[in-house]
């Protein structure tokens, strides 16, 4: 029995080599997934057709979503709407953040500037200071420094 060009046309059944190269998988693997069960085959005249997983699906009456699979998209798209919120709270302390960075990185350039005019304040007393220090006067002769010892004794 050979497939009508519809059947072809249709994407009910492949060869191997065409399924392959619609799926993007090497000849070897097609041919490991039919002979696991993963992957539906029928050989017809000598040749093996891959019988389409959505041709399967399509032929299965759907059933309707069941209580259990409501609560499961319920509570993923409860913790979509949870992470979603957790990343715009995130942004916003991102945000927050940066500005903060940006007023500690003003403030470090205020304070470096003061803290230059403030050392060169500091080079200008000191020399301030030390023209202003007293010399160290000569010391008294040594007969002078020897009266005074015996005029506190005495």
């Amino acid at each position: 029995m050979k497939l009508s060009d519809t059947d072809m046309k249709m994407g009910r059944r492949l060869t191997v080599k065409e399924f392959a190269e619609q799926t993007g998988l090497s000849r070897v693997t097609v041919y490991r997934y039919i002979k696991q069960g993963k992957l539906d085959a029928e050989r017809v005249n000598g040749v093996l057709y891959v019988i389409q997983p959505e041709t399967q699906n399509e032929k299965d009456v759907k059933e309707p979503e069941t209580a259990p699979d409501i609560t499961i998209v319920k509570h993923l798209q409860n913790q979509n709407d949870s992470l979603k919120q957790q990343v715009t709270d995130l942004k916003q302390k991102l945000l927050l953040a940066e500005n903060t960075i940006e007023t500690l990185r003003k403030r470090v350039a205020e304070l470096e500037a003061d803290k230059a005019y403030l050392q060169e304040r500091i080079v200008a007393l000191e020399k301030l200071l030390e023209s202003l220090t007293p010399k160290a006067l000569p010391k008294p002769p040594l007969r002078e420094r020897i009266r005074r010892l015996f005029k506190r004794r005495g």
